[in-house]
């Protein structure tokens, strides 16, 4: 037992002194040791179908004569086994990986800090399946019968080119035509019967993947025969300071997605024919509605004396009766049973399923937008939205204010004094049917 404590002593006293020793050298000093700080806030910056691109902070601080220290990037496509993928400086803060990345796998990413000395130590995980974003807003430029000319804007960086798809009353889709990259727009020929419903659909590929599909675009020519079609833009509503009516400032940048509108204002024979197929299918208070009495040939064929209601009940019926999806519930849930199809009930904007194929009333914002373009006007018009005060902030496919007492009208009389200005304003109760003849609608449908 002596012996060992004896032992015991003489070693803490060598290593006191070894300690004292190596504090004391004042020519050759002995870096410190410290313990490594993991990388964090590591991050995929930006990833493609053959590289991606990582940043992280360096919280690192190792000795300058460790020349082991490294950091390791490492890869895995399940989380669990990690490779080594790459190896930096331990002060890099960003390394870009080749390789071939798909947009069915995911893909995990860690960056591992190691020394001499001590355990290696880990960043954070991130991970990221390859995005390649579809095409979106398929629409159509012209339909004939012998040709369709769509439209649709292109959201990748990479693609190689793209697949059109059709099909005919609900059938499977068939592959119509390969175009290149970049392209917006492509013509299909062939022939088109009146009596069809045609879709439409297109995906962006590349060397090694496929995009998801666009919006499915639904056309039939005998129905769509009184609309045109806009092309999605940007464009500044309303009028300069002082110039016009006040209620028409700020003017503001509106940006908007394509949609379809009607070349004309409603007609009473439409009006009509929906109508009656309406009332037989619970649609059961629309009323006749008034042919026009106005002094153009074009507007004595115009439904009027209908009010707000009265109208976005009719573009439900009108889906419906078409085999479209309708727009307007009693609710923000979009149930089959919430379809709205009777009475007066102040439709929010919650309650429109604004990305439904059927057909509305346009926003104001469609509505000036397509008479910027040279649409014809003759009588006023109800737009959707509740009347309300302008505001100078840019808006994207802007649906009015969320609430009011009033509808907006957009248009002009051939009864009114002056000319025709697409920003001028005007407003009406929802319920009012006017009997002078003078307003009616159009209707429109997204692209």
């Amino acid at each position: 037992m002596k012996t060992a404590a004896k032992k015991i002593v003489f070693i803490s006293v060598c290593c006191i002194a070894l300690s004292c020793s190596i504090k004391n050298t004042g020519d050759n000093p002995v870096d410190p040791i410290t313990v490594p700080a993991s990388s964090s806030q590591l991050v995929i910056a930006e990833m493609t179908e053959t590289s991606v691109l990582l940043q992280w902070k360096n919280n690192g601080s190792v000795s300058p004569t460790d020349t082991s220290a490294a950091n390791i990037v490492e890869r895995s496509n399940d989380e669990v086994l990690y490779t080594a993928a790459a190896t930096v400086s331990v002060r890099a803060a960003s390394v870009v990986l080749s390789g071939t990345f798909l947009t069915t796998e995911k893909y995990y990413f860690r960056i591992k800090t190691i020394t001499n000395s001590h355990l290696p130590v880990y960043s954070n995980v991130v991970s990221q399946m390859l995005p390649f974003p579809e095409p979106s807003e398929l629409g159509i430029s012209s339909f004939t019968a012998s040709q369709a000319v769509l439209h649709w804007s292109d959201n990748s960086s990479f693609e190689t080119g793209f697949e059109i798809e059709r099909s005919e009353n609900g059938s499977g889709f068939t592959k119509m035509k390969s175009v290149v990259a970049n392209e917006t727009s492509a013509t299909l020929t062939g022939q088109y019967d009146s009596a069809v419903t045609y879709s439409f659909r297109i995906r962006a590929v590349s060397v090694r993947n496929v995009s998801a599909y666009s919006n499915v675009l639904q056309y039939n020519m005998a129905a769509a025969s009184d609309m045109f079609s806009v092309r999605a833009g940007t464009f500044t509503m309303g009028s300069a300071p002082g110039t016009e009516e006040i209620d028409e400032e700020p003017q503001h940048s509106v940006t908007l997605s394509g949609f379809s509108i009607s070349k004309t204002e409603m007609q009473q024979g439409m009006w009509d024919t929906v109508s009656q197929w309406g009332i037989r299918n619970g649609y059961v208070d629309l009323p006749a509605g008034k042919q026009s009495t106005a002094a153009s040939s074009v507007v004595q064929y115009s439904a009027t004396s209908v009010n707000w209601y009265d109208i976005i009940k009719w573009c439900n019926a009108r889906s419906e009766k078409e085999g479209l999806t309708p727009v307007y519930y009693t609710s923000s849930l979009f149930a089959p049973a919430a379809v709205y199809k009777t009475g007066e009930i102040d439709i929010q904007n919650t309650m429109v399923n604004w990305s439904a194929n059927g057909y509305r009333l346009p926003t104001e914002a469609e509505w000036e937008y397509a008479a910027i373009g040279g649409m014809k006007c003759n009588i006023w018009q109800w737009c959707s939205d509740w009347y309300g005060a302008y505001t100078s902030a840019s808006q994207t496919d802007p649906h009015g204010s969320p609430s009011g007492t009033v509808r907006i009208v957009r248009g002009f009389s051939t009864g009114d004094y002056g000319i025709f200005r697409p920003a001028n304003r005007e407003f009406n109760a929802p319920g009012v049917r006017n009997f002078l003849g003078i307003i009616g609608f159009r209707c429109v449908r997204r692209s």
